[in-house]
């Protein structure tokens, strides 16, 4: 489900950087409040996101006023996205650094979190839910 989220992520870069743009992919080790993860960021050199939709552009149904929503396109994906990594223990944000284009970080963990039953490393399979609440694969293009 991890790499349905990648691709979201660098379909939306590529999609919003200019003709011969550069988007830029990034993995680090981050630790957050106390336990370790990985940081994943894409960048894009596009038109940004408008501060007021940094955390609505994560919202079922909602799209940045950058994005000219595509025909077929549900507004779902980064809704999707988000709910893929908070299963997974982790979070999901954008900015706009230095004012260039967007970028969209996710954070996972790479070791137990507390709290969460097993289900804490980026590699874990999802806790049971139903099937009705999982996104499908189709949904994210």
């Amino acid at each position: 489900r991890v790499s349905l989220v990648l691709r979201r992520l660098l379909g939306n870069a590529t999609r919003f950087s200019p003709p011969g743009g550069e988007v830029v992919v990034s993995l680090g080790r981050h630790p957050h409040e106390g336990i370790d993860g990985a940081l994943i960021s894409v960048s894009d050199l596009g038109p940004g996101i408008a501060e007021h939709e940094l955390e609505s552009i994560f919202d079922p149904l909602e799209q940045a006023s950058r994005s000219g929503r595509a025909e077929g396109d549900a507004g779902l994906g980064l809704a999707i996205c988000r709910e893929i990594v908070e299963l997974h223990g982790g979070w999901i944000r954008a900015s706009n650094p230095d004012g260039r284009g967007a970028c969209i970080e996710i954070w996972l963990p790479t070791g137990e979190v507390p709290g969460q039953a097993g289900y804490g490393t980026a590699g874990d399979a999802l806790p049971d839910r139903p099937a009705a609440q999982l996104p499908r694969a189709g949904a994210i293009h």
